[in-house]
């Protein structure tokens, strides 16, 4: 069914309403201005429920151009309210989060503007204003059709909706714009400041260049590198930070085929004094952990970790999605990497993916966990998506998703069935891969793989993956300056 048909005039029996609201943000911490806006919104739950979330972008001033760059980004809510008592909860919003007044068109805390209402046509300006002064409210929004910074987050969430007016889908006006293909804005993908750290929130524009996750193992048992205590994690953790990770994932559950399973007490014992102690030594990157219970995450959250990289794509080890770690994440609002497989600890098993194949397959399984945790609150821009090289894929599997790897994100060619994955940015988990191992026909252990890392690390960024997840910094490092220079660049 399409945003269209879901629409209710207001005067229907129904008292929710279908709202679209764009929201911006140029001065202090943008990001926690845009999120706080939210939570306010949510806090009014009887009166308000966010239903969808666009992607995040960074646009440039437009209209007053002396001032800092934008955040921004669109929602869709349902609300009991009417158009005018919701522009009043708005403005309320507004002063909480701390706009003050200004020039028009002028730096703001927060923006938060009505875009569309049902399929209403509102306007109470009174002696031809221009809808500047208190009280006053255009629907739709008088100046819609111009700004690419609220239609390209627009269509990332509606774009069958029928502009009222102008009987004109939300796509089209999209695709009128001159920036349409040439974009003027900039995706980012926000980390939030760390608890109890004094660190701001941490913007990654996507597309510039490929970002550097260094996997750091307090772990026993690893695959792919030396038992770890608490003290050499930790020095590994700096040192891949002094050799340029963009973002350090500290893991204590080992997810290697015939791993023995480690109870939650153990793998807190392992996780939380490593990222505690990475913030202690003054890292400001982000850090991740590495799992999959709700309990492991609260602590290293509370430690100083802020993104969550699940293998179990929020489905936990017994594959049921529990409603606990999705409302977790979106509680904490850091952004999460949801892996594919088909039970983590079964990685060896289950690898057949019928006449469709595997990219298809792991479009329509990562999918539904990924719209899981969409429906549960989580934010589409803190959505990360890694199709799980080495689970549940064969060799030949493998290689044919790294050589489709743009395809996994890519708007599908058949409107009826679009793919779910589209538009998330991507990470890939090449680093030492048994897969690797299987093709230099000679018996290589996890440590011999390096140079068949560092190849395909460099036709996954040909493929456009945004994140590599690998254990040699230094080296990979080096891989992506080249790789970036010739692929990314090259496409400017």
């Amino acid at each position: 069914m399409s945003i269209s048909d879901q629409l209710t005039p207001p005067n229907d029996a129904v008292s929710k309403h279908i709202v679209a609201l764009a929201i911006g943000s140029n001065v202090g911490d943008r990001y926690a201005n845009i999120e706080n806006a939210l939570r306010e919104m949510e806090r009014r739950h009887e009166v308000i429920k966010i239903t969808g979330t666009s992607f995040l972008y960074e646009s440039q001033p437009m209209y007053v151009e002396d001032q800092d760059k934008f955040l921004n980004c669109a929602i869709m809510a349902e609300t009991t309210l009417q158009p005018t008592e919701l522009l009043i909860l708005l403005k309320r919003i507004e002063d909480i989060i701390g706009r003050v007044k200004s020039s028009r068109n002028g730096p703001r805390a927060i923006d938060l503007d009505i875009i569309f209402y049902d399929t209403v046509i509102f306007d109470n300006r009174k002696d031809g204003g221009d809808g500047s002064n208190e009280g006053e409210l255009v629907i739709p929004h008088a100046r819609l059709c111009e700004r690419e910074f609220v239609l390209r987050p627009l269509n990332d969430i509606m774009p069958d909706y029928i502009h009222p007016f102008l009987g004109t889908t939300v796509s089209a006006l999209f695709n009128a714009l001159p920036s349409a293909n040439q974009p003027t804005l900039q995706k980012v993908l926000p980390f939030p400041s760390p608890r109890h750290r004094d660190i701001t929130s941490t913007l990654w524009p996507l597309s510039l260049k490929t970002y550097l996750m260094a996997t750091i193992n307090a772990t026993p048992d690893s695959f792919s590198s030396a038992p770890n205590t608490t003290a050499s994690a930790v020095d590994e953790a700096l040192a891949a930070a002094a050799d340029g990770a963009d973002i350090i994932d500290v893991g204590g559950y080992s997810t290697r085929p015939g791993a023995t399973a480690v109870s939650p007490e153990e793998e807190l014992k392992r996780v939380v004094p490593v990222v505690r102690k990475i913030r202690d030594n003054g890292i400001k990157i982000p850090i991740s952990v590495d799992t999959f219970r709700p309990t492991v995450l609260r602590a290293a959250v509370d430690a100083g970790a802020n993104c969550l990289n699940d293998v179990t794509a929020l489905t936990g080890d017994q594959g049921d999605a529990p409603a606990e770690m999705a409302l977790m994440a979106r509680e904490f609002g850091i952004p999460i990497v949801m892996m594919h497989s088909r039970g983590a600890h079964r990685a060896g098993e289950d690898k057949e993916y019928g006449e469709s194949g595997v990219l298809v397959g792991v479009q329509q399984e990562l999918g539904k966990n990924v719209n899981y945790a969409l429906r549960s609150g989580v934010r589409r821009w803190n959505v990360l998506v890694d199709p799980g090289f080495g689970f549940s894929k064969t060799t030949g599997g493998n290689l044919g998703l790294l050589s489709r790897f743009r395809e996994l994100t890519a708007p599908s060619s058949d409107r009826l069935h679009p793919n779910p994955l589209e538009g998330f940015p991507t990470l890939a988990g090449l680093s030492r891969k048994s897969f690797l191992g299987n093709l230099l026909g000679r018996k290589a252990d996890p440590q011999d793989r390096n140079w068949a890392t560092a190849a395909a690390v460099t036709a996954a960024v040909q493929q456009g993956a945004d994140v590599m997840r690998v254990h040699k910094v230094r080296d990979t490092r080096d891989v992506l300056r080249v790789a970036d220079a010739v692929w990314r660049k090259a496409r400017r």
